[in-house]
């Protein structure tokens, strides 16, 4: 049983399919320095 509703489970899945491109995007330009930039965005 999911607890979001609707709309948040459709955001979710925009934000999926926007994160994901730009996640390997990121990986490729920066390798491992990546992960450091992005937690600290997050």
């Amino acid at each position: 049983m999911s607890l979001q509703t609707s709309w948040g489970q459709q955001t979710e899945k925009i934000l999926e399919h926007i994160w994901e491109p730009l996640d390997l995007i990121g990986q490729k330009l920066l390798g491992s320095l990546w992960r450091t930039f992005y937690c600290g965005l997050f």
